[in-house]
């Protein structure tokens, strides 16, 4: 059992990253990590440039709350509690067990220090200097109790950039020189961390990885003075130009998650601010541009969205007291397309003016038609209604849930995606959350995908959009998986009505259908308020409970119907 495992795992493995692993292996029995920070110096000329934005509060348009309090994973905390979670056992990162940890996810999400940008912000609107107090005392608190390399906040390159990028912006706003000049050596360790660590990453953790890390080191090579900087610079930039093909040229992320496809464009934008060259400036623009005329689809009017692949409410940055997702995606769409200022599309801007002369191709097109898909995806979005299909293949942060469908009808989520709820908290429950089970779809008797680890999939079905053809009356939609199943989607046009016809190839069709809580059934109909789903050429209709997450480490209550039938199944939905 043991050798199958060692085999599964050396399958799931990226194309350098053994290598490296034995490396790091080889590394760590010698004690090399440790010599590393022992000799650790911090040059005598270390400085910063000048990173001052001089913002006036009369250019923030936004009204903010004279409050002392941060939402974090739906949980509000008052900034003289929040510093108490920013404290971790003093170890040396290599010697630390994150198994230990039930999900540490939720120490590093804290450890981020992404509030600092607001406080910031409320400072500069209110001129009140406790806010500027807090983040002194914030930053001051977790220096001292997160000494370089030693706490489990040093364990992981992305948080570290993370951290660096929200510490780097947060004295941009502020610009004070005193307390520039006083975290010259904390942005400097970050950065001398990021670089140190940066081609693990690119080895073993690409993606949303390295390209966060990548784009912190690019920041903090422009802000430091030092001669280090330009290799930081070269560095970051070829590896930031490297993974551009995250987005495909239809602009869908490779990392099958519009959740985390926003949080790779926002990294993005932000490099653009700080790439002197301008091809690459011109290549990234281009990026961006194809990514949110993607994202633009996801939404309705009330800021309702479509669920796909993992969601961690993970997030870069934000100006904002209360993080929004789709708030965020619009302001920067308004940007691209419209040149339309927001307040923090304006701290974008001014950051762009002060360290690059390039400018912002808003070259996006308007979506002239109402759906959107490639050989992976289709979306329909019209009217505050949403059509989600999904065939694409297990890849990045993808759920085992091809031909899956999610329903919005009138700003409302109908038949729903499962979400993500938690990575590390419970073995099973991560498998069922990103399983077929769990999401609207054609359940297989081999679903031949095998689980590897919490992140990775090998033995991967194809699946694909095969046809799209529009008519007079409706849109039609067809999905396969291999030769194995097969699922048809009509959206009608001028009547509230789509049919889903499935086939599969297997003794029996099963498929499920994740609903709210609130359904009810009669016969072969569900009833969801004014909207029937009704299924035809069924053998078995039942109910079961279930749970969705529509939010990181929160579980609801909601319904699965499983529908069996022989070989092929018509289903109709109605409102």
């Amino acid at each position: 059992m043991k050798i199958k495992k060692y085999v599964l795992y050396y399958k799931a493995l990226y194309k350098k990253e053994l290598l490296k692993k034995i490396e790091y292996k080889f590394k760590n029995i010698i004690g090399y990590f440790y010599i590393r920070n022992k000799v650790n110096k911090i040059p005598s000329n270390l400085k910063l440039n000048d990173i001052n934005l001089n913002i006036k509060g009369n250019e923030l348009k936004e009204k903010y709350t004279d409050n002392d309090t941060i939402k974090i994973f739906n949980e509000y905390s008052s900034y003289k509690e929040i510093i108490t979670k920013l404290t971790t056992e003093n170890v040396f990162w290599r010697k630390i067990d994150l198994k230990k940890y039930k999900d540490i996810k939720i120490i590093w999400e804290y450890n981020r220090l992404q509030f600092l940008v607001p406080i910031a912000i409320k400072y500069k609107k209110t001129n009140n200097k406790k806010y500027k107090e807090y983040i002194e005392n914030i930053i001051d608190y977790w220096e001292k109790n997160n000494k370089y390399e030693y706490s489990v906040n040093w364990n992981n390159n992305l948080e570290v950039a993370i951290r660096a990028l929200n510490i780097s912006l947060t004295l941009m706003i502020l610009s004070d020189d005193e307390l520039n000049k006083k975290y010259t050596e904390l942005l400097y360790l970050h950065a001398k961390y990021i670089s140190n660590e940066i081609d693990y990453s690119d080895c073993c953790i690409p993606n949303n990885h390295v390209i966060g890390e990548a784009t912190a080191l690019l920041l903090l090579s422009r802000i430091i003075d030092i001669k280090k900087s330009n290799k930081w610079y070269k560095k970051s930039s070829l590896i930031l130009s490297k993974y551009l093909t995250i987005i495909d040229e239809d602009g869908l992320s490779k990392e099958n998650s519009f959740t985390y496809q926003w949080f790779v464009t926002k990294m993005y934008i932000l490099s653009l601010c700080f790439i002197n060259n301008k091809e690459l400036f011109n290549k990234i623009n281009n990026t961006i541009n194809k990514s949110l005329n993607v994202l633009n689809f996801i939404y309705t009017d009330n800021n309702t969205y479509l669920n796909y692949g993992d969601n961690d409410d993970g997030y870069l940055y934000s100006i904002y007291e209360e993080y929004n997702l789709i708030n965020d995606i619009k302001e920067y769409y308004d940007l691209f397309i419209n040149n339309k200022i927001n307040d923090e599309t304006l701290i974008l801007n001014k950051i762009l003016n002060k360290f690059n002369g390039n400018k912002i191709n808003n070259n996006i097109e308007k979506k002239s038609k109402e759906y959107f898909y490639n050989k992976k995806i289709f979306i329909y979005n019209s009217n505050n209604n949403l059509v989600f299909f999904n065939a694409k293949n297990i890849e990045g942060h993808a759920h085992n849930d091809s031909l899956a469908i999610n329903l919005i009808i009138n700003n409302k989520n109908i038949i729903m995606d499962s979400g993500t709820y938690s990575y590390n908290l419970n073995a099973k429950e991560r498998s069922y959350f990103r399983g077929r089970e769990s999401h609207s779809t054609i359940q297989l008797n081999n679903p031949n995908a095998i689980e590897i680890g919490t992140f990775r999939w090998i033995n991967k079905i194809e699946s694909y959009i095969d046809k799209v053809i529009e008519t007079k009356d409706y849109i039609k939609v067809i999905g396969v998986i291999e030769n194995i199943a097969s699922r048809e989607i009509r959206i009608y046009k001028n009547i509230n009505k789509i049919e889903i016809i499935d086939k599969i190839n297997e003794d029996k069709l099963i498929t499920n259908w994740i609903v709210s809580n609130n359904s009810t059934m009669s016969k072969d109909i569900i009833n969801i308020e004014n909207i029937k789903i009704k299924f035809n050429k069924t053998d078995i209709l039942k109910e079961e409970k279930t749970m969705i997450s529509k939010s990181y480490l929160v579980k609801e209550d909601a319904k699965k119907y499983i529908v069996e039938s022989n070989k092929e199944l018509e289903t109709l939905i109605e409102w």
